[in-house]
């Protein structure tokens, strides 16, 4: 069976990799000059970083089973990280119990009750009832408005923009639950990995693993059209002409899809607007010295343009990147904000002065270099019963299939979650079609199983 791919991001690749152990041919079409989507890479001082920041979790077992799988599981490590809250103009440790208890922007009880509320979702196993009442309502029950209101509404603002309020509590279970893996044992702070040489040494095995296994990679590539009538693809056009596949998988943003198909052919109500997207506007520091002891920074009532300071190399160790140290300051905005349009040089200028304001021992005498990452289509906005209204993976007969982040729900936005979302849909997609048009199951390369249609009900 023939699969022509859409997207050489991780989704894309992961896909490939897949289909080609299982047997069948896969051939990935990515309209940037190189592979890697959102976890792309740049050069600075001499070594290749991330474009825009990345850890792996404790719970990321899909991640860290493929990076294993592939060869890479010796150059994973782990490292204890912590995290600092920036509040109105202090910075404030937040890693541990006892640091929340110290919290002095918010009382005594309300300190308890936020640590109450986040022990309490925790031991949640299920989320279906949680996505009828906003973050709000259910953060406001637990902690109360002062403790929503200093910590809870800033991270939800940074994340969901002007729709925050529109926010399921799905999202704090999903992300309570994933960052709850990064403690273990008796150690009270996060632990979290990295792999030597970056998501690009994991980008490049899987491409490596791609063509060994007889796939075929084109970048510079965009697609034209997704050829299909009513029951089933046709293949792809790639710069007007059609090469004919079997299958076909869009990694690509809803929007992006929406463009190359007609959706009155998928049977479904899905318009551009089906799913609201956050950008995401990244300015990367590379300094000469650290600027904190902090892997994570949220950012509050403190008259910044930026919402988190991250500071990967707090996780990255030193020798791996030559001694330098890389700092993002980072913004989900709407795409129509002021901050995606900017002129990279203005921006970098007003955000370090801000930096400078906030953290005094900073300089940009210490910047060795400055660049700004934008990505329109990040992070998928989560509404209330957004399960219903989360686009279907599988399309006319099981020919077309659609794997974006906006179909992750209720997981959390993350890379591992994209590689689990294929292990969930391979049965049915390495499934070939036979005379009567429909697609038979076959085990996957993974094992893995899933319903006709994925989507959480």
């Amino acid at each position: 069976m023939k699969v022509g791919i859409v997207g050489g991001g991780i989704t894309g690749l992961t896909t490939a990799y897949r289909l080609l152990r299982a047997g069948h041919q896969a051939t990935i079409f990515e309209a940037a000059p190189l592979l890697g989507g959102l976890a792309a890479s740049t050069q600075v001082q001499g070594v290749w970083v991330d474009k825009f920041y990345h850890c792996i979790l404790p719970s990321d077992t899909a991640l860290l089973s493929l990076v294993a799988e592939i060869g890479l599981g010796d150059d994973i490590y782990w490292q204890e990280t912590e995290m600092g809250f920036l509040c109105q103009g202090r910075l404030y440790p937040l890693t541990t119990p006892t640091d929340l208890l110290r919290f002095s922007p918010l009382s005594v009880l309300d300190r308890l009750r936020l640590g109450f509320a986040g022990l309490y979702t925790r031991r949640l196993r299920s989320w279906q009832a949680l996505e009828h009442v906003t973050a709000q309502d259910w953060l406001t029950r637990f902690c109360g408005e002062r403790a929503f209101n200093t910590v809870w509404k800033p991270l939800l603002t940074f994340k969901f923009g002007d729709q925050w309020q529109q926010a399921p509590a799905t999202y704090l279970w999903a992300r309570v639950k994933r960052q709850g893996s990064t403690r273990q044992g008796r150690s009270a702070k996060e632990r979290l990995a990295y792999v030597k040489g970056g998501f690009k040494a994991i980008l490049e095995r899987l491409a490596d693993e791609v063509r060994g296994l007889g796939g075929t990679i084109h970048t510079a590539t965009p697609v034209d059209r997704i050829a299909a009538d009513g029951s089933s693809v046709h293949g792809l056009t790639i710069r007007g002409h059609l090469q004919r596949f079997d299958k076909v998988v869009a990694t690509v943003p809803l929007v992006q899809f929406l463009r190359l198909i007609d959706p009155e052919l998928l049977g479904e109500p899905l318009r551009p607007d089906t799913v609201s997207y956050q950008a995401a506007v990244c300015v990367m520091l590379v300094l000469k010295k650290r600027l904190s002891r902090y892997y994570w920074i949220p950012v509050v009532d403190s008259a910044a343009s930026f919402s988190g300071i991250v500071e990967t190399t707090n996780l990255i160790r030193s020798e791996d990147l030559n001694g330098i140290h890389l700092v993002y300051l980072v913004n989900y905005v709407p795409r129509e904000d002021p901050l995606f349009s900017a002129d990279p040089d203005a921006l970098i200028d007003k955000l370090t002065g801000e930096l400078g304001r906030l953290v005094p021992t900073f300089t940009t005498a210490q910047i060795l270099e400055s660049h700004v990452f934008k990505a329109a289509f990040v992070e998928p906005v989560w509404t209330l019963n957004y399960s219903a209204r989360m686009p279907r993976r599988a399309f006319l007969n099981d020919s077309l299939f659609l794997l974006t982040t906006a179909q992750l729900y209720p997981a959390i936005n993350s890379t591992s979650n994209c590689v689990q979302q294929v292990a969930d849909v391979m049965r049915q997609l390495a499934s070939p079609p036979d005379s009567h048009g429909q697609h038979r199951f076959a085990q996957s390369a993974t094992g893995a199983e899933s319903p006709r249609d994925p989507r959480p009900r």
